[in-house]
């Protein structure tokens, strides 16, 4: 479980673990996933238009320090990796967020691969909104423990 750079990074390593022997994990769950360091998601520009709180000149800044070097490498971010074998995911995001466009592809493509993703979508919501003080974060802590 992760957010934002985090739910990324957890994106990642299920995709690594998945791939090797031992124990699996049994669910994935990731909060406006930033899982395309580049910033070149379709549509990331118009959702940056909206996003009152990310803006996509950091995004793509802090894209190339994680991702060590411009561009980031391509393994350092999810979306262009292999989805299939995701535990069942769930994931969240608002759609005033910089990162709703890469949360759709990567609900979408790991869809195609037929991996089980469940997407809720908060319109007017904010980048992570379950971990802010609002009542549709609660809300959202309901759908997750529901998931788990």
């Amino acid at each position: 479980m992760g957010d934002s750079a985090g739910g990324g990074l957890a994106v990642g390593l299920v995709q690594q673990v998945v791939r090797r022997s031992g124990p699996q994990p049994t669910h994935l769950v990731a909060f406006a996933p930033w899982v395309d360091l580049t910033g070149e998601t379709p549509g990331t520009a118009e959702a940056a238009a909206d996003d009152p709180w990310l803006t996509l000149g950091k995004l793509r800044l802090y894209g190339t320090w994680w991702g060590a070097g411009d561009p980031p490498a391509p393994e350092a971010s999810p979306l262009t990796g292999d989805l299939s074998g995701l535990p069942p995911t769930l994931v969240l995001c608002g759609t005033r967020d910089l990162l709703v466009p890469q949360a759709r592809a990567l609900v979408r493509a790991a869809q195609q691969v037929g991996s089980p993703v469940t997407y809720v979508e908060e319109p007017g919501l904010l980048h992570v909104y379950p971990l802010l003080p609002i009542p549709e974060a609660r809300r959202a802590w309901r759908q997750v423990r529901a998931f788990l």
